[in-house]
């Protein structure tokens, strides 16, 4: 006769076979996930318990937060935008927000500088390129730089 003992263990064999085959699985842990004591998430048309959802570069849990998609993988959205974003070509800064492209560049607005004076510049501003920097109109026709220009061409 089979002791209570041996019941129990047939009944957690059971209820772990039951898991198996009927309760999703974790994309995470490859384990199932038991709807009456784990939480879990709906992602990525996926099933993952609720803290095994982390991001795929700094591994930080999402608990439910926002996070972004990009080729199968979750990212918070600090590492995806550093996973996607332009970076400064003169601080090397990931620029989230405002930016100027120029000359196939991405500049901060704080780095978007004329080459001969310093001066911070605007996207509208007229400029040229100069040894991969740009080089507002007031310097490009002064005559200290059309002075130099002839100097290096010559």
């Amino acid at each position: 006769m089979n002791s209570w003992w041996d019941k129990l263990f047939a009944l957690q064999i059971n209820r772990f076979i039951w898991l198996a085959l009927i309760c999703e699985v974790c994309a995470g842990c490859k384990k199932a996930i038991d709807p009456d004591v784990e939480r879990s998430i709906f992602s990525m048309n996926r099933h993952w318990h609720l803290e095994h959802f982390r991001c795929a570069t700094c591994s930080r849990p999402f608990h439910g937060h926002e996070h972004y998609e990009k080729k199968g993988k979750a990212y918070c959205k600090k590492d995806f935008l550093e996973l996607i974003g332009h970076h400064c070509f003169i601080c090397d800064k990931n620029c989230a927000g405002a930016m100027v492209h120029v000359f196939g560049k991405a500049f901060c607005p704080d780095c978007y500088r004329c080459k001969g004076c310093d001066r911070v510049l605007h996207h509208k501003d007229k400029v040229m390129e100069l040894d991969l920097l740009p080089l507002c109109k007031k310097c490009i026709g002064h005559k200290n730089f059309q002075k130099a220009l002839k100097y290096k061409s010559g």
